[in-house]
């Protein structure tokens, strides 16, 4: 076997499992980047639904990574029947047990005080995904974490969950792995709903509300892997940093490329060279 066709070799069977490893990644679902519209970029998920009883939320332009760009502002105050935020139906597209969510925010106010990220009970309970009064991501009443969350500044925090097993959510914050822990807590209700930034209406432990800023949200079916989420750690508006992790599609191209040079090169070493007069 010639240096080259080993090479190629090698090559193809590290991409072979490397497609194997992402066989069940995450896969996109829905995107929103607030460009003045709460609608999809991805095609076939269902427009955000703001939740606004103050009338005080809506798209304001802000710096995001030093650009200036539009993004939702979330307003109101933490009493309960005055908490803006946002809805995502879910229903069709995640997994009640496996799904990743990673945003794009900033909150104002609260600073070492329980502040709602992620609802996935339709406000029925204090269960949930919150920066907590350590300043830090917390899953409660399950687990916390040792990485600090600021305010006044755009953080990217990303959550996995499921499927069930040990350790099966993990938290990340500016794409550093922030705690990971063994829950059902976020598992989705039938109906599939999730909602941002707005806390329980039922129950202990309400008013745990910030107003905030937030500049991109996507949602996954699937559990990202921590290369993934370090991949998405960037600007949501620029493109991914070079070296980001390509998608299960594209190892799959690059694969069928790989083998169509391989075909080739075999063809040409068993014909030989053109023999000329």
């Amino acid at each position: 076997m010639s240096r080259l066709h080993k090479s190629l070799t090698i090559g193809l069977s590290v991409l072979a499992l490397t497609v194997a490893a992402n066989a069940g990644a995450a896969t996109l679902k829905a995107s929103y980047f607030f460009d003045n519209t709460l609608a999809s970029s991805t095609a076939g998920a269902p427009d955000l639904v703001a939740i606004d009883p103050s009338g005080t939320s809506g798209f304001v332009t802000d710096t995001v990574y030093g650009n200036s760009r539009q993004v939702f502002h979330v307003g109101g105050t933490n009493a309960n029947a005055n908490q803006g935020g946002l809805a995502f139906n879910s229903t069709g597209l995640l997994t009640s047990d496996s799904y990743s969510v990673a945003l794009t925010f900033e909150f104002f106010d609260r600073a070492n005080a329980w502040r709602r990220i992620l609802d996935v009970t339709n406000r029925t309970s204090d269960a949930g995904f919150y920066v907590d009064p350590g300043n830090q991501l917390d899953v409660y009443p399950i687990s916390g974490s040792s990485v600090a969350f600021t305010n006044d500044v755009y953080r990217n925090v990303a959550l996995t969950v499921g499927p069930a097993g040990p350790n099966n959510v993990t938290g990340y914050i500016d794409g550093i792995g922030s705690f990971t822990t063994t829950t059902n807590t976020l598992d989705l209700l039938p109906g599939g709903l999730i909602n941002l930034f707005i806390d329980n209406n039922m129950g202990g432990g309400q008013g745990e509300w910030s107003t905030a800023n937030i500049a991109s949200a996507r949602f996954y079916d699937g559990v990202l892997t921590a290369a993934e989420v370090g991949a998405i750690n960037h600007d949501p508006v620029t493109p991914p940093p070079v070296g980001g992790v390509p998608e299960p599609a594209s190892w799959a191209m690059m694969l069928v490329g790989f083998g169509s040079i391989g075909t080739v090169l075999r063809r040409r070493t068993m014909t030989g060279p053109a023999i000329t007069a």
